[in-house]
């Protein structure tokens, strides 16, 4: 196998960089200034401490699974206990808001631009504003990108037949 040319590597370097640059810098911001430990210790005084106790087992997975949404709240209580640690309440924060730039990045494409270009950093700043107010939005951060995801796997598998496509749409 041929080595890459040095030209190809440092243009895929340069094209990765400002998005690695930003989104390390949104975890070191959430990390150090933010502090996702005082999330955690708030549940319960300023978010109700309910909807995101987390419980190991089977019966838990199953209560979940059984429900339309119910994946999307078993992800959110398990995230939810990383805010424990900091650096792991950095990297969920991080990891949602990187998620939630690629999607929008996705459905730029679909909409036939080649890239939502600055666009992709806004769902990030909108989401470190709700963080910076010490709020949980893990939960409409997870419950979007799943839904947004699902519809660009949807986009891309559908059938060109319409039959078809309302079939697997239904399905």
């Amino acid at each position: 196998m041929e080595p890459s040319h040095p030209t190809t590597i440092r243009k895929a370097l340069w094209s990765i960089a400002p998005e690695g640059l930003f989104f390390g810098a949104v975890y070191l911001y959430v990390w150090w200034f933010v502090d996702p430990r005082l999330i955690h210790h708030g549940l319960g005084i300023l978010t109700p401490y309910s909807p995101f106790v987390f419980r190991t087992g089977w019966a838990f997975l199953g209560d979940h699974v059984a429900r339309i949404g119910g994946l999307s709240e078993y992800v959110i209580r398990l995230l939810s206990q990383c805010y424990a640690f900091g650096w792991a309440g950095a990297l969920v924060v991080t990891g949602a808001a990187w998620c939630m730039g690629r999607l929008a990045d996705g459905i730029a494409r679909r909409a036939g631009m080649p890239g939502a270009g600055v666009l992709r950093y806004f769902p990030a700043a909108i989401l470190l504003m709700m963080y910076s107010g010490y709020s949980h939005p893990i939960g409409p951060a997870v419950s979007l990108s799943m839904a947004v995801g699902g519809f660009l796997l949807y986009a891309r598998c559908a059938p060109s037949n319409p039959a078809a496509r309302w079939a697997m749409l239904l399905a």
